[in-house]
């Protein structure tokens, strides 16, 4: 029997994509981009902080509940299948078909290559695979999709989450996740900003959001993100996993009798 579809939930998804394709249309007009108009705005530039903070903060949020949902009505290996087909795929595919070619814009852009695209192409597989192999195991590997690292993580979060759902929704699972509220009860939670330079219980003061030379060309260190406030690397695996996670955790809480 198929689950009733939450209607307000289907609207804040597509709220949450609108807002991904407001951001990147807004970013040439900030500070630090890959591609920059000469003229600038630090209003939007603020706005796109605020994404970076909270909306992709939210779109975790929500995509952990979707896994959740669809839990319901599929068993496990349904549900890998079906977020590979969704996820892996297109990340893969448009990692060969985009990324080259975004790639090598931002490098025009930034100067740091004046080589023709037919020549950049050659290089580009054979950089992209040294630099994956120097990443190793790291969150970081998913860069090689440029602007599709999203999907990467997001088919990562399914297939480590799905194991540890599954004890969630255990009576053991619930128990300890019961006791964790005892315990945390009236302390002070961590941080887990992604934005930790700019928090003020992390940091002092605040870093650039975005390195001048965003868009690297073969030969120099991809850096796709070092000087950016949200950094897809291991330092925000663990705020945005707890995003991803915390439907499950919430759901596995036994309600007060």
């Amino acid at each position: 029997m198929a689950a009733e579809r939450i209607h307000y939930f289907d609207w804040l998804r597509a709220a949450a994509v609108l807002g991904v394709v407001v951001y990147h249309a807004l970013g040439p007009f900030t500070d630090g981009w890959w591609i920059n108009n000469a003229e600038r705005s630090e209003l939007l530039t603020s706005a796109m902080l605020f994404f970076e903070t909270f909306g992709l903060g939210l779109l975790f949020l929500l995509a952990g509940a979707s896994v959740r949902f669809a839990r319901r009505t599929r068993s496990a290996g349904e549900l890998l299948r079906e977020r590979a087909a969704r996820l892996l795929i297109p990340f893969a595919v448009g990692a060969l078909l985009f990324t080259p070619p975004m790639m090598y814009l931002a490098a025009v852009h930034d100067g740091s290559t004046s080589a023709s695209f037919a020549v950049y192409l050659t290089e580009w597989p054979a950089w992209m695979a040294r630099w994956a192999l120097d990443i190793g195991f790291s969150p970081k590997v998913f860069e090689v999709g440029f602007h599709l690292w999203f999907l990467g993580w997001l088919f990562a979060f399914s297939a480590l989450g799905l194991p540890i759902f599954a004890l969630l929704r255990s009576a053991r699972g619930r128990s300890f996740v019961d006791g964790l509220a005892r315990a945390a009860a009236g302390r002070a939670p961590p941080c887990f900003s992604p934005c930790r330079s700019r928090c003020p219980r992390c940091s002092s003061s605040p870093s650039p959001r975005r390195s001048a030379s965003g868009g690297p060309s073969p030969g120099t260190a991809p850096s796709f993100w070092s000087a950016t406030c949200f950094t897809p690397t291991s330092a925000s695996w663990r705020p945005f996993g707890t995003t991803f996670g915390l439907p499950w955790w919430l759901g596995a809480r036994p309600s007060p009798a």
